[in-house]
């Protein structure tokens, strides 16, 4: 039980794309960036703008990635109340 709560958080990954599909990101449990993918469209926008969208879909991932976690935890909390 406690084996496979260790294991499930330490799987845990969040992942958020962009509204307009430009970014993707990906992080692990701690909210450590993972990955970073950017569509073509990413070369034409303002520095500005691309700046925006990767800090939004970051925070969007860690945010996943928090939720995952909490939901192993909830579990895990379930067990061992039983």
């Amino acid at each position: 039980m406690l084996a496979d709560a260790v294991d499930a958080l330490a799987a845990v990954r969040g992942r958020a794309r962009s509204a307009d599909g430009v970014a993707e990101v990906v992080v692990d449990g701690s909210g450590t960036l993972v990955s970073v993918t950017l569509a073509e469209a990413a070369t034409r926008l303002p520095a500005e703008r691309l700046s925006a969208l990767m800090l939004e879909t970051a925070q969007a991932a860690t945010r996943a990635a928090r939720l995952r976690r909490h939901a192993v935890l909830d579990d895990l909390a379930a067990d061992l109340g039983r």
